[in-house]
């Protein structure tokens, strides 16, 4: 655990392409970055990200038309430093998935899977 920095990334792998309409972050007590460079990629490509710009936190993002990708990373673009220097690191504590269907579906990856 330390402060976090710039370039500390989060990298989550869904085992396979899904077309996704929004993806939220639930970080503990407001730990997370300023701002953050949200990149994914597809199972084809899956060491080639496609960089969809610097975001503002809190990390709720919802794409304008569902995008479809098998890896998403979250990177520390401006950290979020207290004014005292006091410890705060990047703390998340789960990781939510919108699949794009007729209705919409809240969809969560199974740790270990």
């Amino acid at each position: 655990m330390r402060n976090m920095e710039k370039g500390d990334y989060y990298q989550v792998d869904i085992q396979k392409d899904r077309v996704i309409s929004r993806l939220k972050l639930v970080c503990y007590e407001g730990r997370y970055p300023r701002k953050y460079r949200l990149e994914i990629a597809q199972a084809n490509s899956i060491n080639s990200f496609e960089d969809l710009g610097v975001k503002e936190g809190p990390i709720d993002f919802s794409f304008k038309k569902p995008r479809k990708f098998r890896v998403v990373k979250f990177t520390i673009a401006e950290p979020d430093v207290l004014p005292n220097g006091a410890w705060h690191s990047w703390c998340i504590y789960d990781v939510g998935f919108t699949e794009a269907r007729l209705f919409g579906k809240l969809w969560k990856p199974e740790i270990g899977a």
